[in-house]
């Protein structure tokens, strides 16, 4: 092998080819079946050839399956029959080297098959919620859409409807308005018969009658002659006679509310009632005004008689009327200014809420709670207070303030303390359900041991059979190996694909990009680190090789989920990452039952050895066909050399070698 050479062990050494039968010379004489031994010839270093990818790993590159030179690799096909004893085929070589790598690449392409699964199903129930979502949605907009017509179209038909009655309502109202400006009842035409004949003139009052109407009322037999409303009847809304026009044209007019004959509501006028509200307002305010120069007056008239009753009154002068005057001002004044800071004074004592008539009783009442808050406070604070009870009610509040601030403090101290508790409590609680968990599934898992257990027992006593099937399983690998290529190149080309994408998204999607680079980077520095200790490498188990490939694979599947992400939105990214951290736990997890079945397979096929070699040392040689040979037993001196098929898989004793 070459030591200047850097590459792992994987991509140095040749893939495994399986030769054809060999043709028999001579049909009547068999060659001698001998058990496969290591050449003598010394190892030589395997390098891969440029090429499209043979599907093992993805660092060995073939053009194409060809036969391997015997020399450099022995047949794995059956040798043919001998008339002399049998050999035993060597059962252990292939269940320790073909059947174990099979196992981990079925159970590495079933853990991939279920991440593929699991992610599929996940991405499809997201986006059946989000259909559902969307569908509600659409359904809450036709619904409000649905409602706003609604309530558009019997909004309308609603203002159109008040609309046309208020305009009917104008309008008879106007016409009603119309009519009692225009319409005069003659009552002197009620008297007359509609089919009295009379002149022109008959109609018209004399002389006498014009100046008894002019002058006064008209006389008895006159008035006897009209009819006229009963008493009763309002006079404002009395039908207009001649008598009550003469009677009503200087008098104050009474407005008449509008209604209607059809209607038979009365319609109040917004302008006639705010035109009496402004009357009944300048009537008090005239009121007012004249209680305030009534007591002017009666002042005036005190100061009057006075004077008049003060001897030196006679000599006061105008000058001393007018100081005597300017004095009633200012000491008016002041009274007023008194009163009113009074009357503040007095509103604000009522504001503190305490009851009492004026304010000295309020003020009594305001001290008899502050010193029944003192002698409460000492009734249930513990301890003597140095307050004496002689104290203002400002000191009182003071020490109150302080005794609830205290008392706060301690019921924030004991919320924190009861938080923490919960806390600690919740905390107990999922550490006990995590211990339960952990327990059911030890549990589970030792119940899945022992069926194991058992199965093995059972797969103990049909390991004979598995030669049966050998010729079989050989060709299955073969198209495994084909199929594996396919999905190679399939590979490839997608990653290719998604190579070129990336080279157009990383000008819009900077931040991915440095995260595909930090990744790369992480890569880069595991290779240098891997090459660095090849040495060490080369002397370490099939587990380590195993590890460091499969974190380059996981290195490159990252990898291909960041490309991946750069086809999506940025949001992908985070649930990308979180489905990379569980991919991560579900390989470590069937990493680690994928070395407990290795061991456990090891261990049974010891044991199968032992069981053959012992029967193989007790019994005669018997003559048999090929299949009725016992296993062969292994040399203790020299360890046999075992294949790779490229993966890495590899025990330390064989790496030695």
């Amino acid at each position: 092998m070459d030591e200047h050479d850097d590459r792992p062990i994987a991509v140095r050494r040749e893939r495994r080819k399986s030769c054809g039968v060999r043709v028999k010379s001579e049909p009547d004489t068999l060659p001698e079946m001998k058990t496969p031994r290591r050449s003598n010839c010394k190892r030589k270093a395997r390098f891969p050839e440029p090429g499209l990818s043979s599907g093992l790993t993805p660092m060995l590159r073939r053009t194409a399956l060809m036969n391997t030179p015997s020399s450099h690799r022995r047949s794995s096909a059956p040798v043919p029959y001998q008339h002399s004893a049998p050999q035993p085929q060597p059962l252990r070589q292939v269940l320790d080297g073909r059947v174990e790598r099979r196992q981990r690449r079925s159970a590495l392409r079933t853990a991939i098959d279920k991440l593929d699964t699991k992610y599929q199903r996940t991405a499809s129930s997201a986006k059946a919620k989000i259909d559902n979502l969307q569908k509600q949605l659409r359904a809450r907009d036709q619904e409000i859409h649905e409602l706003q017509n609604a309530t558009i179209i019997v909004d309308t038909s609603r203002v159109w409807d008040l609309e046309r009655q208020v305009d009917d309502l104008e309008r008879e109202l106007k016409q009603a308005q119309d009519q009692e400006q225009t319409v005069v009842l003659d009552w002197t035409m009620a008297a007359r018969d509609s089919f009295e004949e009379h002149d022109e003139d008959e109609d018209m009052f004399g002389n006498e009658t014009v100046a008894q109407l002019a002058c006064s009322t008209p006389s008895r037999r006159a008035r006897a002659s009209f009819p006229t409303p009963p008493a009763t009847s309002p006079m404002a809304f009395a039908p207009d006679t001649p008598a009550t026009v003469s009677r009503f044209r200087h008098a104050p007019t009474v407005q008449r509310a509008p209604s209607h004959v059809g209607v038979q509501a009365s319609m109040p006028d917004p302008e006639l009632a705010a035109r009496a509200e402004e009357v009944d307002s300048l009537k008090r305010e005239v009121g007012k005004l004249t209680g305030t120069l009534d007591s002017y007056k009666t002042v005036v008239g005190r100061l009057n008689r006075r004077l008049l009753e003060d001897p030196s009154g006679e000599n006061v002068s105008v000058s001393s009327l007018d100081t005597i005057e300017a004095q009633v001002n200012n000491i008016l004044q002041t009274l007023s200014d008194r009163t009113a800071a009074l009357t503040e004074l007095k509103s604000n004592i009522a504001t503190l809420g305490f009851p009492g008539q004026n304010a000295s009783e309020m003020l009594t009442t305001l001290s008899a709670a502050f010193r029944s808050a003192r002698l409460e406070l000492e009734y249930l604070t513990p301890g003597e207070i140095t307050l004496p009870l002689s104290c203002h009610g400002a000191e009182v509040l003071d020490l109150i303030l302080d005794q609830l601030r205290a008392l706060a403090h301690k019921v924030k101290e004991s919320d924190e303390a009861v938080d923490e508790y919960h806390a600690i409590e919740l905390s107990l609680r999922q550490q006990l359900d995590a211990r339960v968990t952990a327990m059911d599934d030890l549990r589970n898992e030792i119940t899945t041991k022992d069926n194991k257990i058992r199965d093995l027992d059972i797969g103990n006593d049909r390991l004979k059979g598995a030669v049966d099937k050998y010729i079989r399983d050989i060709s299955e690998l073969e198209r495994l190996i084909e199929r594996m290529e396919s999905d190679a190149n399939e590979a490839n080309s997608t990653h290719l694909a998604r190579q070129e994408m990336v080279k157009s998204l990383e000008v819009q999607l900077k931040e991915t990009t440095q995260r595909a680079t930090e990744l790369q980077d992480e890569l880069e520095v595991s290779q240098a680190s891997h090459q660095k200790h090849l040495s060490a490498v080369n002397r370490r188990s099939g587990q380590a090789l195993a590890l460091r490939d499969a974190r380059v694979a996981e290195l490159r599947m990252e990898i291909d989920s960041v490309n991946a992400s750069l086809r999506q939105a940025h949001e992908r990214i985070k649930d990308l990452r979180v489905e990379r951290d569980t991919a991560e736990a579900e390989n470590d997890s069937l990493r680690g039952v994928v070395e407990n079945m290795k061991a456990e397979l090891q261990r049974v096929m010891r044991m199968s050895e032992d069981l053959t070699s012992e029967k193989g040392d007790d019994g005669p040689d018997i003559p048999g066909k090929m299949m009725s040979g016992k296993l062969a037993r292994r040399s203790s001196g020299r360890k046999r050399r075992r294949y790779d098929s490229g993966l890495g898989f590899l025990d330390e004793d064989e790496v030695d070698v």
